[in-house]
């Protein structure tokens, strides 16, 4: 009997911890991450309008040179589906344009199913600045249990920003190129 009590205090006591972690973690994911272009607006747009551009430059085409991909829909418009499939560090998603504002932004929304699922609104921005222009590249995710308290231990900023850095990097050089 007295192990059965044990038990029921120690799953009491996990359950109880777990809810604590999950009030306590961020709710949301959040990251931004920007570079200055010497490229016009109009130049640089077609780089973050377009799918199959954007595979250009896209850091994660690096990490599956195999990887499977399908476009479904007009590329550069609203219908535009784009779906992947690849190795572990890849996964498996898809990502449909949301809003497209012509020379300015394209936002997104990134369906991811493995290796974990979740969703994203992502956005490119494009904004005139002297000396080019600066392209901001975002995404906001809500989180929900158990993927608040994996939020508490994981930073966002340091393992996807640094994807985002060197994508925004490969984009530099592609325009300016």
């Amino acid at each position: 009997m007295l192990v059965i009590k044990i038990i029921v205090i120690v799953i009491v006591a996990l359950a109880l911890l777990l809810l604590i972690l999950h009030l306590l973690a961020p709710k949301e994911a959040k990251l931004e991450r920007s570079i200055l272009i010497n490229a016009s607006k109009e130049t640089v747009f077609p780089y973050i309008l377009y799918f199959t551009k954007r595979d250009e430059w896209s850091p994660w085409m690096e990490m599956d040179p195999n990887v499977n991909t399908e476009m479904t829909g007009e590329d550069g418009t609203l219908s535009a589906v784009w779906s992947w499939q690849g190795n572990k560090k890849v996964g498996k998603g898809q990502q449909k344009n949301t809003n497209i504002v012509q020379n300015e932004s394209v936002n997104t929304v990134v369906t991811f199913e493995e290796p974990w699922q979740s969703v994203a609104d992502t956005y490119l921005r494009l904004e005139e600045k002297e000396g080019g222009t600066l392209v901001k590249w975002g995404f906001s995710s809500k989180m929900s249990f158990p993927a608040t308290i994996f939020g508490l231990f994981m930073n966002f900023d340091k393992v996807v920003g640094k994807d985002y850095e060197k994508g925004l990097n490969k984009l530099k050089k592609l325009v300016e190129g």
